[in-house]
C-alpha cells in the first residue's frame, strides 16, 4: 500500500531513512523513464539517465530545501531536465566530433557505393527514383538516403543530421512522399 507522504517529505526522510528513497523512487522512476524515453527515443538512455537522476537526487539530499507541496516534485524535475540537457550536449559534442574525424555513425556497416548503386539498378525505376531523389531539398535527400539506401535507424538518421529523432522522421516522411508524388503515374 503506497505512502501517504509527499515527496517533500520523502525527499527529507530519505536523507536517514533508506525505505522513503525506494518509495520515492518508486514513485517516480516509471514516470522519469517514461519521460526520458519521449525525449531521447531510446529505451537505454532513458534507462541510464533515469539512473543518474537519482544517484544525483541521493547525492544531493542534504541541498533540498523545498517546503511546498510541488516543491519535491519541482526538484526531481529540475535534475532530470539538467541531466537531459547534458545528454543532448554531449550528444552534439560527439557527433560534431565523429564528423570531423569522418567516421560514420556505423563504419562498419555502411554498405559500399557499390551496394548502394547495385540496389538502385536492381528497379525498373531506379532513375525516375534517382532524379527523384536529387531533386529534394539536401537535408530531405540525406535523410531518405540514411534511412533507405544506407537502411540506418531513425536514431542513426538523427545523429548523422545533427537532428532530433522526430526531425529526422519528418524529413524522411517527407521526401518519400515527395519522391512518390514526382514518379511516372504507371510507377506504384
Amino acid at each position: 500500500m503506497p505512502s501517504a507522504r509527499t515527496d517533500v517529505e520523502l525527499l527529507r526522510a530519505a536523507r536517514r531513512e533508506d525505505a522513503a528513497f525506494g518509495e520515492l523512487y518508486h514513485r517516480w522512476a516509471p514516470e522519469l523513464h517514461a519521460w526520458f524515453r519521449r525525449r531521447t527515443s531510446c529505451d537505454d538512455a532513458a534507462s541510464e539517465l533515469t539512473a543518474e537522476t537519482f544517484a544525483q537526487v541521493l547525492r544531493s539530499l542534504r541541498a533540498f530545501r523545498g517546503r511546498h507541496a510541488g516543491s519535491g516534485a519541482a526538484w526531481l524535475m529540475g535534475i532530470a531536465h539538467n541531466l537531459l540537457r547534458t545528454w543532448y550536449r554531449d550528444r552534439r559534442v560527439a557527433t560534431a566530433a565523429r564528423e570531423r574525424a569522418g567516421v560514420p555513425v556505423r563504419a562498419y556497416e555502411l554498405p559500399e557505393d557499390e551496394a548502394v548503386e547495385q540496389r538502385l539498378a536492381a528497379g525498373p525505376l531506379r532513375d525516375d527514383l534517382l532524379r527523384a531523389l536529387a531533386s529534394l531539398p539536401a537535408a530531405q535527400r540525406e535523410a531518405v538516403a540514411l534511412r533507405v539506401l544506407h537502411e540506418r535507424s531513425y536514431e542513426e538518421v538523427a545523429v548523422a543530421l545533427g537532428c532530433t529523432t522526430a526531425t529526422a522522421r519528418q524529413r524522411v516522411f517527407r521526401g518519400l512522399r515527395t519522391m512518390r508524388e514526382r514518379l511516372p503515374e504507371a510507377a506504384p
